[in-house]
């Protein structure tokens, strides 16, 4: 006998409406907040994992609740990259577009994993990667993925960058080469290209393979690399 949705996760749509209003309202206001205050976080950390310990997940509490005290928490505990005063990585600001589609997304969570559960999400999808290729000026063939940040970002281009040196690393790794894969970075480049080297599922040894340098002298590097014999397969994104 199959049981009722829990009304706490599938409320009655008038609820959900007051709730989603409010939410919207909350978020505005922490917005014009955050705007006016600290671009880093001013949050106290262990305070926070203290608080944390209540939230055992044996007593429930009200959605309304937990949407303050996410939304509190966030204001002060992280670093604003919407701040009109932030000037770090490259991350540009969700456009109120965006967060809309986010919210449509999340109602209808497509599996995008198969055109055949979600013939319109995968067309949508395939369709935008294509003018972001066009855009950019690759081939009219070029083709991608959407990622999940720059860790997969860099850990594609890698896998890329090595099947393009040798078709052969599709199905036999690392072993394909001749020599010792080296990948080129520079020093200033996040820790995310060094994670990637270590997931592209050879067993060589790791020491050697990674070598950050500087911008300039890339090109005499690369030419002593080649003088020993190894197989330089790719630049991590910088």
């Amino acid at each position: 006998m199959s049981r009722a949705p829990a009304a706490a996760l599938f409320p009655a749509w008038p609820l959900r409406q007051q709730i989603d209003d409010y939410l919207t309202r909350a978020l505005a206001q922490a917005q014009e907040r955050v705007a006016a205050g600290p671009v880093t976080p001013t949050l106290d950390v262990e305070a926070l994992r203290s608080e944390l310990h209540a939230f055992d997940f044996t007593v429930p509490r009200p959605l309304r609740e937990l949407l303050d005290w996410s939304v509190h928490v966030l204001e002060r505990g992280i670093t604003h990259l919407t701040h009109p005063r932030y000037f770090g990585l490259f991350n540009p600001a969700p456009s109120f577009p965006a967060q809309c589609a986010d919210r449509i997304a999340g109602s209808f969570n497509p599996q995008v994993a198969s055109s055949a559960t979600s013939p319109a999400a995968v067309a949508i999808e395939a369709h935008l990667i294509r003018m972001v290729a066009q855009r950019a000026g690759f081939p009219a063939q070029a083709g991608g993925h959407f990622t999940s940040g720059g860790s997969e970002a860099n850990y594609t281009a890698l896998l890329c960058a090595l099947t393009r040196a040798h078709p052969q690393f599709a199905s036999d790794g690392a072993r394909a080469f001749g020599g010792r894969p080296v990948f080129y970075s520079s020093r200033n480049a996040t820790a995310a290209g060094s994670r990637s080297r270590t997931r592209q599922g050879s067993d060589a040894p790791r020491r050697g393979w990674w070598r950050p340098m500087a911008a300039a002298g890339s090109r005499r590097r690369r030419s002593r690399a080649r003088s020993r014999r190894t197989s330089p397969a790719g630049a991590c994104r910088c």
